[in-house]
């Protein structure tokens, strides 16, 4: 990682001189998340070199056409990219994606998954092909996680209540709120593409570039605007709930640099 550190510190003067921001090279910020992630994983995760088992990795999709790996995160805009992997993939031909339903894209056996591979060619796909994860602030995702899932009368919100009560681990630990770095193992992989939901319109862009993929037109982001609730949800929990909260998806805030100064105007890690 000092290769990159020292491209990064070359640019940044370069951007000085020249008068430009990471905005106008957007491949900066790419260098700084992956930087921030190698130095998390170094600090907090004691056992990130291990060997990797492929077994685990359920929720990364391939697409052979692009040799293209995505690891889906539920609340980051999953269903959006499932219907960009099947555009890519051939298994739908259209142009509008909000012609394929939700249901579809989240069926199973629609997409390949990693896991479906031998673990020798999944181990081979891993090491080849361009890799890519998007991920959000944890509490942002959460939060429209809990809005999806309990606010309303919705049937999922009594079905989600009863197992959490019933202490039933699977649901407990729902991927709808399983933290990103149980999800996508980013300290065992060396992910290509880091991309971030704030940023999403130009991370989309530029990683479809980079893979060569058709143009495709990502459907108007209708994210309910949870960024903007953020605080006033968090505000009716004490601050011992969210110091809770917090360390259940600390890895998270530390692997990918989020913190909590827009929550509670401060960060506590």
């Amino acid at each position: 990682m000092q290769f990159w550190k020292a491209i990064l510190e070359l640019m940044v003067a370069v951007s000085v001189i020249e008068g430009v921001y990471s905005s106008d090279y957007p491949w900066l910020d790419q260098i700084t998340r992956q930087d921030v992630l190698t130095a998390g994983c170094n600090n907090y995760v004691m056992d990130h070199k291990l060997n990797l088992n492929v077994t685990q990795l359920n929720h990364i999709l391939v697409d052979h056409n692009h040799k293209f790996l995505y690891c889906y995160v539920p609340k980051v805009a999953c269903t959006n990219w499932k219907r960009v992997l099947m555009v890519l993939t051939n298994v739908s031909n259209t142009t509008d994606l909000t012609s394929i339903s939700a249901s579809l894209a989240h069926e199973d056996g629609v997409l390949t998954k990693l896991t479906q591979l031998p673990p020798e060619e999944a181990i081979t796909l891993l090491n080849e092909y361009t890799s890519f994860v998007m991920v959000r602030h944890p509490f942002e995702r959460l939060l429209s996680a809990y809005r999806n899932k309990f606010v309303g009368d919705k049937p999922s919100a009594k079905y989600f209540q009863a197992r959490i009560e019933e202490g039933v681990a699977d649901e407990s630990a729902n991927e709808h709120w399983r933290p990103i770095s149980q999800l996508c193992q980013p300290c065992l992989l060396n992910y290509t593409f880091i991309g971030k939901y704030e940023k999403f319109d130009d991370d989309a862009k530029l990683i479809l570039k980079m893979i060569d993929a058709p143009f495709i037109q990502f459907p108007q982001n209708k994210s309910g605007r949870t960024a903007d609730h953020l605080r006033l949800y968090f505000a009716s929990l004490p601050l011992e709930k969210i110091k809770q909260l917090y360390d259940l998806y600390e890895l998270d805030f530390k692997l990918f640099g989020y913190d909590l100064e827009n929550v509670i105007g401060y960060d506590i890690g």
